[in-house]
């Protein structure tokens, strides 16, 4: 790729040596490099060239995305990441990168196909192999009863990788999982792998993935069929009544997708109250910014409004999204409690006050933004402690703006001399003191 010439190599080059050759000045280099890359408008003059480009790219984005796991290995292997605070590399990658948990998480399982298959972190070094194929090969090593093998097939993984398209690898490198997995099957594994997951998808609504046993999940679909046999018979009778005779499938009132969503939520709810989980009185906190709740009252009272995004909020405590539309009229009913909170974060109205328990307990979580506050921690505020900013022994109030969510881990750490301050917004800033830990012991369990 053509992108100023030798004489702009011939600088970078000189740049770097004038520089001494540190991490620092090649990493100025690089960012000169880009900068001037970004400066040309890549206009290719043809097919062919745009395609020698967009595969140049790729190759240098692999090849940095290795440096950056040699980084990352290197992070974990010394403990570098519990300097501040953070529970784990994959924690400080999250954080300082900016990424989702997912991620940080590809890329530290990426780490394991690197180290323990010396050909691919080669290959991928070179840039002849792509991230995504060596984050699926870490996943894959992930597993204890395939790993030993690996290494016997790492000259085939590395063809197929730099051959197949990504889709047909992944079918290749999961079939041969499978296979070599089949020595070691355990009649139990179906068990061992349920799971469930719910998420927010930021507009209010919650996804379900779940994963069930054979038998439990036969049980569990049977039930689900019946709840949802209940719902179609609600909305056939609706019909009826309304359209007589004449009703059709058409007038129901709920697709099927939405009565087994309603069938669903019916069953957990039942049990959740059959199994006293949901204790009585029990309500949710629902979090609005002042202006939001102020412009939601006025749209129920008629009037048209325009939300502000930059000061909008209508959530969990979690920071989770909920429907303002359905969330105002839930808080003038009080089947949701209501919390309204200023610029700042901190709470204006939500009824009486008490110490860092029940109400104020809650309060006080509000105003981490829906986690622990600790900067790069993302424990939910609703498993976190809380406690004062600034410690009661030293003339701290008990109140929401000397209030702080954070998970058992970081409240501890805190003794250690680190200090927190509340900054605009939902912002903390860390002051970094007293001693660092060097043993795996101070890590959380």
């Amino acid at each position: 790729m053509e992108t100023g010439g030798d004489a702009h190599d011939d600088r970078a080059l000189d740049d770097s040596a004038a520089m001494g050759g540190s991490v620092a000045s090649r990493l100025a280099v690089l960012d000169r490099a880009i900068s001037d890359l970004g400066a040309d408008a890549l206009i290719p003059a043809d097919a062919d060239e745009a395609a020698q480009w967009l595969g140049d790219l790729e190759v240098a984005h692999r090849r940095l995305r290795a440096v950056m796991l040699g980084l990352v290995a290197e992070i974990d292997r010394a403990g570098l990441h519990r300097v501040d605070g953070h529970t784990s590399a994959k924690a400080m990658v999250r954080h300082i990168c900016g990424v989702s948990s997912r991620e940080a998480g590809r890329r530290v399982d990426a780490i394991r196909a690197v180290s323990d298959l010396p050909s691919v972190g080669d290959a991928f070094a070179a840039g002849e192999i792509g991230v995504e194929q060596v984050e699926l090969l870490g996943r894959v090593a992930a597993n204890p009863r395939v790993n030993p093998t690996m290494p016997e097939w790492e000259e085939a993984f590395v063809a197929d990788a730099t051959s197949l398209s990504f889709r047909r690898f992944s079918q290749q490198l999961r079939m041969w999982e499978r296979v070599i997995d089949a020595d070691g099957l355990d009649p139990d594994r179906c068990q061992k792998r349920r799971g469930a997951k719910m998420s927010n998808d930021h507009d209010g609504g919650w996804d379900l993935v779940a994963r069930f046993g054979s038998t439990q999940g036969l049980a569990a679909n049977e039930a689900v069929d019946r709840a949802v046999e209940a719902e179609w018979e609600a909305d056939w009778a609706e019909a009826r009544a309304i359209h007589g005779d004449q009703a059709t499938a058409a007038h129901l009132a709920r697709t099927d997708a939405q009565r087994r969503a309603d069938a669903l939520a019916r069953l957990i709810a039942a049990g959740a109250a059959a199994e006293g989980v949901t204790p009585a009185g029990f309500t949710h906190l629902i979090v609005w910014s002042a202006e939001t709740y102020e412009a939601m009252l006025r749209h129920v009272a008629g009037a048209d409004v325009d939300l502000d995004p930059s000061t909008f909020r209508c959530t969990t405590i979690d920071g989770e999204a909920v429907d303002p539309v359905d969330a105002i009229a839930n808080s003038l009913v009080n089947g949701f409690r209501r919390v309204v909170i200023d610029a700042d974060g901190v709470v204006i109205d939500a009824g009486e006050k008490r110490f860092f328990t029940g109400v104020l307990r809650d309060l006080v979580r509000v105003a981490s933004d829906g986690r622990c506050v600790w900067p790069g921690c993302e424990v939910p505020a609703s498993r976190c402690e809380t406690d004062h900013v600034v410690d009661h022994a030293r003339r701290g109030p008990t109140s929401t703006r000397n209030g702080a969510p954070l998970c058992g881990f970081h409240n501890r750490w805190k003794q250690k001399g680190h200090r927190l301050t509340r900054g605009p917004g939902h912002t903390w800033s860390l002051g970094r003191g007293g001693t660092t830990p060097t043993s795996p012991d101070d890590d959380p369990p």
